[in-house]
């Protein structure tokens, strides 16, 4: 559901002056009638009587820089000083309408439409504490390159609010993208959390096939997306659970590292990718970059494109030709990922793989989170497994709680960085290779589970295949090269 003008501007009569106000009570009593399920929405007028006669607080002393222009607090919304319920003024908790009216449809939705399913909401108007409901647009922006760019703090900020469902209209809402600009932002917005292309009417249509380059590069990178959606669940289990975020300022993972303050123009998916986002026009195919320390895998070649001992980071060119958007991958995370299919839907239901970024010391990290996708209340029809590596060569998961099996298996578990098991010297042969206990044969590469595996010695990568695991079983796999 779509709570779009869920602000006092959408229950006015008129222009919302004062005299106009005829208005719905979402405050303490009407949210009691609403949770007892009596559903009669009957209009209640809010008086607008002021209580302080000598002091205006629809321009306040310190008021907001409200449209960039320093407007009334009023405009086109109710008036500051308009009396709720039990004498509350409005500008005393005016921010809270949208957040009570996103709790109260959560709540009814929930319970009486989906009957026991997760409701989606997306709201424009949120307070702290609405992410618990709602997801969050960040409004009516522009078709240009600094929207662009000011869409990165913006979502990243919502982040920091605890609303980690969060995202901009792709390619600018006002105005008219051009075919540039709404390539560049399709690839930037396949990374945000919630993922719209959307624009004003009586505009031109700017879906992603009025221009064949942009169709091209849509379908590359919503292809990247829907294989990172087991990433992704994951991280949205996480920080329901634990506070975390989703797109992260890359502080929270370098808070020590001055650059990464300062840094704005890239960000964080996770802890573990890295999204260096090209933002300049005119055809631009160069971008400098911040690369923090440690070893960065290039996304699309699996090769360890920068191995930073710098313990301040290093700034990088890199290249982004129109039709490329650089990704790296963090060395010392695991990431889940699946075969991504032309929908949501397929890809949630096709096999996983495990994409394991060895760093220096040759260990990595991960997690896995599964449930069925739709139930309010989960209880323990849920899997969480975490995967992490041992003496530079083993590959465990553990299986915190397995109460969920849906049929999906691990298929592919890819290791890149091997060759840090040698001081970076190229390895040239797997000599053994275990899972769960039982050597794999060297001749013909299988054992009952038809486990294959396949070296490629230029980038130091092993891929096993065939591996056939279920999600909510533990296992182990072991690999000795030289």
């Amino acid at each position: 559901l779509w709570l779009d003008m869920n602000e006092p501007a959408s229950w006015c009569n008129g222009e919302c002056k004062r005299r106009d106000m005829e208005f719905l009570d979402e405050t303490e009593d009407f949210a009691k009638k609403i949770h007892s399920h009596d559903y009669r929405f009957e209009s209640q007028e809010i008086n607008s009587t002021s209580l302080c006669e000598s002091c205006d607080l629809n321009n306040p002393p310190y008021k907001i820089n409200n449209g960039g222009k320093r407007l009334s607090l009023d405009t086109l919304t109710l008036s500051m000083d308009a009396v709720h319920s039990k004498g509350m003024v409005d500008y005393d908790v005016h921010n809270l309408f949208g957040h009570m009216e996103t709790m109260i449809t959560y709540k009814i939705m929930g319970e009486k439409i989906n009957k026991g399913k997760r409701p989606f909401l997306i709201t424009r108007s949120t307070f702290s504490g609405t992410g618990r409901y709602a997801g969050h647009w960040t409004g009516d922006n522009w078709a240009d390159w600094s929207n662009l760019y000011l869409s990165i703090p913006g979502i990243l900020n919502f982040q920091l609010f605890g609303i980690p469902l969060v995202g901009a209209d792709i390619c600018g809402f006002n105005g008219q993208s051009s075919e540039e600009l709404c390539l560049r932002w399709m690839q930037l917005g396949s990374f945000y959390p919630f993922m719209r292309n959307h624009n004003v009417k009586d505009e031109r249509s700017q879906e992603p096939y009025n221009w064949p380059s942009v169709a091209e590069t849509s379908r590359k990178y919503i292809g990247i997306r829907y294989s990172l959606l087991p990433y992704y669940y994951t991280l949205f289990y996480e920080a329901s659970v634990n506070g975390t975020t989703i797109l992260r300022p890359l502080f929270i993972e370098f808070p020590h590292l001055k650059p990464a303050l300062e840094s704005d123009r890239q960000f964080m998916l996770g802890g573990g990718i890295l999204i260096s986002p090209m933002l300049l026009p005119q055809h631009s195919v160069i971008l400098s970059a911040y690369i923090p320390p440690g070893i960065w895998y290039d996304f699309y070649t699996h090769f360890a494109s920068f191995k930073v001992k710098d313990p301040k980071g290093v700034y990088r060119d890199l290249n982004a030709p129109l039709n490329e958007m650089p990704i790296h991958i963090r060395g010392g995370y695991a990431i889940p990922m699946s075969h991504p299919g032309m929908t949501t839907t397929e890809s949630r239901n096709s096999n996983l793989s495990l994409l394991v970024a060895l760093n220096e010391e040759g260990n990595a990290k991960g997690s896995f989170y599964l449930d069925d996708g739709e139930s309010l209340n989960v209880k323990n029809n849920y899997t969480y497994t975490i995967f992490k590596t041992h003496d530079r060569n083993q590959l465990v998961a553990n299986v915190i709680w397995g109460g969920y099996d849906n049929g999906i298996i691990l298929d592919k578990i890819v290791i890149l960085g091997i060759n840090l098991q040698n001081s970076m010297k190229p390895a040239e042969k797997v000599e053994k290779v275990m899972f769960n206990g039982l050597e794999i044969n060297p001749e013909s590469n299988s054992t009952d589970e038809n486990i294959t595996w396949k070296l490629d010695k230029q980038i130091g990568k092993i891929t096993f295949e065939g591996l056939e695991i279920k999600l909510n079983v533990g296992w182990n796999l072991t690999w000795v090269i030289y």
